[in-house]
């Protein structure tokens, strides 16, 4: 019936749509009678966080002409071509790894320095480029760690509750922890919200065409 802030302000509501990361949930519904048993919780003490880490890079020249690029049996796992900040800024580069673990104690510098060895071989036009600056930022609790058992217990946006949704990466989706997995769960809420003021109606955008190589790959697999 009403959200307490942080402040102690009290904010009275029809509907909630609770979208916070799985270590904030449990603490905030603690005091809901309702949703003392609800499975959701527990599994919310229990998933474990898996990082990324972001390696920027600024290259005094273009090293790829690609938007982005998929590296396989490196380090580096995603390469992405960013805007430059000003023209003189230099050419920006993003790589992502993901569940970046083994990463935790090493040297910033020795990262940087294999990400930029792997570039070479994989992008030649790199290979004369000059590395202007770098920076590595790594987010610790970035996703959930998809372990054995966790996808049949991931909770859907609806609640024990009529007037509350559920919505994140972490609930289910269909998707893992991704963005896009994040926005469909948004979805999945405000059908919930709908639903309950009696005006049902599918809001999840239907997923998109599979290319030619995905259905090989797909096909292969099986």
């Amino acid at each position: 019936v009403a959200v307490q802030m942080n402040d102690g302000q009290r904010r009275d509501v029809d509907h909630v749509v609770l979208a916070v990361p799985w270590r904030r949930f449990a603490e905030l519904v603690a005091d809901v009678p309702q949703l003392s048993d609800w499975p959701a919780i527990q599994l919310s003490r229990q998933l474990e966080s898996s990082p990324i880490t972001g390696v920027h890079l600024w290259f005094d020249r273009p090293i790829m002409e690609l938007p982005h690029a998929v590296l396989v049996g490196t380090l580096s796992q995603w390469v992405f071509r960013r805007a430059a900040d000003s023209p003189t800024s230099g050419h920006y580069y993003q790589v992502v790894i993901s569940a970046s673990r083994q990463l935790a104690d090493s040297d910033r510098d020795e990262v940087v320095r294999q990400i930029v060895d792997e570039l070479q071989q994989v992008f030649p036009e790199s290979r004369g480029a000059t590395l202007l600056r770098s920076r590595v930022v790594t987010e610790h609790h970035a996703v959930f760690s998809p372990q054995p058992g966790i996808e049949s217990r991931r909770p859907t946006a609806r609640t024990p509750l009529v007037n509350l949704a559920l919505a994140g990466d972490w609930i289910a989706t269909g998707w893992p922890a991704t963005m896009e997995g994040a926005v469909r769960s948004g979805y999945r809420a405000a059908e919930v919200i709908l639903n309950a003021l009696g005006q049902p109606q599918s809001c999840a955008v239907d997923e998109l065409p599979e290319a030619l190589l995905t259905r090989c790959l797909t096909r292969g697999a099986k």
